[in-house]
């Protein structure tokens, strides 16, 4: 389990809103090729993907209803 609050995760929290910063700004280049485009976007989700780790995942049940 990630602790949120550890100087740590703050630290890699940092390093990926400023990757993230970076890849947008690469990404709003005109005339960006399309495989660049693609990386920057994988690399979008990727850093997304980090910084999500410690949100709490909300799992919805719900019960069949019949007809």
């Amino acid at each position: 389990m990630i602790d949120p609050y550890s100087e740590t995760w703050r630290r890699v929290c940092k390093h990926a809103n400023d990757e993230l910063d970076q890849a947008r700004t690469a990404l709003e280049q005109p005339g960006l090729p399309a495989a660049e485009t693609e990386f920057q976007r994988g690399r979008i989700a990727a850093l997304r993907t980090l910084l999500a780790l410690t949100e709490d995942k909300v799992k919805v049940a719900s019960d069949a209803i019949e007809y």
